[in-house]
């Protein structure tokens, strides 16, 4: 009679229809739905992107990517001059503020938590400004105000995350100005990525992803490189005066 391995039987076959299962629900919950082919930069169809958790520690560090969920409308916020603007966003929802601002001098956006500190500084620019900005996007960080200082007209519009642009990595990314990236499709573990920034002013690139937050590049005026995003890459943010790309390598 033919010899039997011991250690493989009945358990071990259930253990790894176990795994199989379990990593067929990590990937649909990191793309939210199967991997399509997707336009370069696209507006996304919203209400359907979600995270995936964040990894468990018993401190989450403040860099710490979120896991947002919750969807909401957008908020729709004009004025003038100095204002404090309230919203009300879920606390477990990222955000994106798309921005416009008409003045000849300082212009500057803070989100403020519900004890009066600021979050994070969005927009730090002199004269007129128009970009896309993300805030709390980071653990435990949740706005309830947005502080707005200028001496001109403004407008911005509160916007869950799903309605940030679709990226789909095997192709570049273009565009001018500060802007928000959604990533649909696959990174390799070795992702590749060539940067390029046409301006006079602070270029930074930052990728959110199960790893954490990673400044990829932080610069003044024009620059060109190539940078390594982790291949679990959710969501890439981009802060630039001037026209840029990201190609993958």
């Amino acid at each position: 009679m033919a010899n039997r391995n011991p250690s493989f039987g009945c358990g071990s076959i259930f253990a790894a229809l176990f795994l199989i299962g379990l990593a067929v629900t990590f990937w649909q919950g990191l793309t939210g739905t199967e991997p399509t082919p997707a336009p370069s930069v696209t507006d996304s169809p919203a209400d359907t992107y979600s995270f995936p958790p964040a990894a468990a520690t018993e401190e989450p560090a403040a860099t710490t990517a979120a896991a947002p969920r919750a969807a909401f409308k957008t908020i729709n916020l004009k004025g003038s001059g100095n204002k404090i603007a309230k919203i009300k966003i879920p606390e477990d929802a990222a955000a994106i503020a798309v921005i416009t601002n008409r003045g000849d001098s300082n212009f500057t956006v803070w989100s403020v938590a519900a004890d009066g500190s600021t979050n994070s500084l969005l927009v730090n620019e002199i004269g007129s400004y128009r970009g896309t900005r993300l805030f709390d996007a980071s653990a435990g960080e949740h706005s309830v105000a947005l502080k707005i200082e200028s001496n001109g007209t403004w407008a911005i519009a509160v916007k869950p995350i799903t309605s940030a642009k679709v990226w789909n990595p095997a192709k570049a990314a273009t565009g001018t100005g500060s802007m928000v990236l959604r990533v649909t499709g696959v990174l390799d573990d070795l992702a590749v990525m060539k940067i390029a920034h046409n301006g006079a002013s602070n270029f930074a690139v930052s990728t959110y992803s199960d790893e954490g937050v990673d400044l990829q590049v932080n610069e003044i005026g024009r620059y060109s490189g190539e940078s390594l995003f982790p291949g679990s890459t959710i969501l890439v943010e981009i802060e630039a005066d001037g026209a840029w790309s990201i190609t993958p390598g």
